[in-house]
C-alpha cells in the first residue's frame, strides 16, 4: 500500500499539512513539511495561483497510519484490536489502514455504546480536525 498520496487542490485550506519536494541531491529526494497559507500563493495581482506543475510533481500528503493516532494521545488495545483515548476506556477509535475507514464511539460493548463518526479519514489533519470538532479534550499537536 502507497504511503503517500497527491491531494487535490479541494483539500487545501489554512492550515492543511503537507510534504513539499524542495530538491533532489544525488537522486535523493528532499521533502520539507509545511501547512498551507494561502498568502504563500498569491500572485501580485492579487490573484491565486500554484506552479503550473502537475500537484503529484511537488507535493504529497502522508496516509493515515497506526503511528499517526497513536501521535494524538490514543493508545492501541491488542485485546480488542482497536484504540482508546489516553487510557480511557470509554472513548474508542478503530481503524481500518486499508481502506482508511474510521469509527469513533464511547462505551465498551456494543449494546452500550453511541457512535460519533463512521467514515473515511485520509490523513492525520483530518482525523485531529475531526477530533477537535467533536470537543475530545487535550488533542495533542502531534
Amino acid at each position: 500500500m502507497a504511503k503517500y498520496y497527491t491531494p487535490s487542490i479541494e483539500e487545501f485550506h489554512v492550515g492543511f499539512e503537507y510534504e513539499e519536494l524542495i530538491g533532489v541531491d544525488n537522486e535523493q529526494e528532499d521533502w520539507s513539511c509545511k501547512s498551507f497559507n494561502p498568502k504563500n500563493y498569491i500572485d501580485r495581482y492579487g490573484e491565486y495561483t500554484f506552479d503550473e506543475t502537475p500537484l503529484s510533481d511537488w507535493i504529497r500528503v502522508k496516509y493515515l497510519d497506526k503511528e499517526d493516532i497513536e501521535s494524538l494521545g490514543f493508545i492501541y488495545d491488542i485485546d480488542r484490536d482497536d484504540f482508546n483515548y489516553k487510557g480511557d476506556e470509554y472513548i474508542r477509535l478503530g481503524f481500518n489502514e486499508s481502506d482508511h475507514s474510521l469509527m469513533i464511539w464511547n462505551g465498551l460493548d456494543w449494546d452500550d455504546q453511541y457512535i460519533w463518526f463512521d467514515g473515511f479519514i485520509k490523513n492525520k489533519f483530518e482525523l485531529k480536525t475531526l477530533l477537535q470538532q467533536l470537543n475530545i479534550k487535550g488533542v495533542s499537536n502531534g
